[in-house]
């Protein structure tokens, strides 16, 4: 990444710390993550607890699953720019909870400015809400898991995945399924991107 897009992202940080587009920026905030050498994109579902309360995303116990694979196969936090379909925390009953579509499409373009700013050389969409910021598709992320899709607008692939969230509530079928779609990722960028 030049130092230009950098800085772009950097002010995309300050204007998404000011948004109000809907309810959730009560819940708390967590920012993108990236570097200066993230060139792909992990593309999340929503903050939760941990992530608002470090202001950086997937540190909490779904982030550790997602990690230990993505170490598998090679893969270091520095080389993604992470964001979320929204960037802020939706809340239920004082625990994490899910987006709304309504609140999705309100964090929409904060996303798609992102993606304009990197152009990754691929795209790795972790869950339906992911799933659905990205294709308007919003049922079935299992049936698609592994999925590589064309997404022509950032000249880029991206592959479909389940929530890292799925090893924690299914066990070793979550773990098998987030190691397939991470294994799909490796082969894009091997294939080049």
């Amino acid at each position: 990444m030049n130092r230009k897009q950098q800085l772009m992202l950097r002010l995309l940080d300050k204007r998404i710390q000011m948004c109000e587009r809907c309810g959730l920026h009560s819940g708390g905030r967590c920012a993108p993550y990236f570097s200066k050498n993230s060139k792909f994109v992990i593309i999340g579902e929503a903050p939760g607890k941990n992530e608002v309360n470090n202001n950086t995303p997937f540190c909490g116990t779904a982030g550790k699953h997602l990690w230990d694979i993505m170490d598998i196969y090679g893969f270091r936090r520095e080389e993604f720019l992470i964001i979320n379909s929204v960037n802020c925390r939706p809340v239920k009953d004082n625990r994490n909870g899910k987006p709304t579509y309504k609140e999705i499409e309100a964090c929409k373009g904060w996303l798609h400015k992102y993606l304009r700013v990197l152009l990754p050389e691929a795209i790795l969409i972790l869950g339906n809400y992911a799933m659905y910021s990205m294709i308007n598709e919003s049922q079935g992320i299992m049936g698609y898991n592994g999925d590589v899709i064309d997404l022509h607008k950032y000249h880029t692939k991206g592959v479909l995945s389940v929530h890292p969230s799925m090893c924690i509530y299914h066990g070793s079928k979550g773990k098998q399924m987030l190691n397939d779609s991470v294994s799909k990722f490796r082969e894009v960028i091997g294939n080049g991107g």
